[in-house]
């Protein structure tokens, strides 16, 4: 399977590389865009930007993929987006996607995760793409909602420097089916 570059009107999805380490450190320490995602410590150096990049760039079998968000129209980087948890088997995967703050509310984040659905749906031949979003996240689960996503009801509880977040579970079901 190859993962390549997505392109929408107004964006273009590429995928990760060792080039955007200056961007995922802005990215991933920037308190704005950290707010809502409770799953690991925001980037301190270069090396734990480095290290998020490898994270997608030098996995033996694929289980995750991340793009990079960047305007068409002036080639600026504003967030990144992609899969994890891919479970071939059980044709599922999990979605996440964070976006600057000053491009919050502008239609850019349900933009490039319609993009990214349209192709991974096909690609990894999923029946379910679930988003894992915590409970106070407004505008993410409106974002997902909009695509289409069901709260399912189940609800997890990320721990994050000694205290407990509720997220929910939001679902997606696709029912690919493969050509007969």
């Amino acid at each position: 399977m190859i993962l390549h570059d997505l392109e929408t009107d107004r964006l273009i999805l590429k995928c990760i590389s060792d080039d955007d380490v200056d961007f995922i450190f802005q990215q991933f320490s920037n308190d704005d865009v950290n707010r809502y995602l409770y799953d690991a410590e925001p980037t301190q150096t270069l090396q734990d930007a480095l290290e998020i990049i490898q994270m997608y760039t030098q996995q033996k079998k694929i289980t995750a993929h991340r793009w990079i968000i960047r305007l068409k129209e002036s080639n600026v980087k504003i967030g990144t987006l992609g899969f994890h948890i891919w479970k071939p088997e059980a044709r599922t995967c999990e979605i996440g996607y964070d976006l600057q703050p000053a491009c919050w509310g502008k239609g850019f984040g349900k933009e490039a995760v319609k993009a990214m659905l349209d192709y991974i749906i096909p690609t990894l031949q999923l029946n379910t793409v679930t988003a894992c979003i915590y409970e106070e996240n407004i505008g993410s689960s409106a974002l997902v909602k909009s695509l289409g996503f069901t709260d399912s009801l189940e609800r997890r509880t990320e721990r994050f420097r000694g205290k407990e977040y509720l997220h929910s579970i939001y679902k997606k079901g696709v029912h690919y089916e493969t050509d007969q």
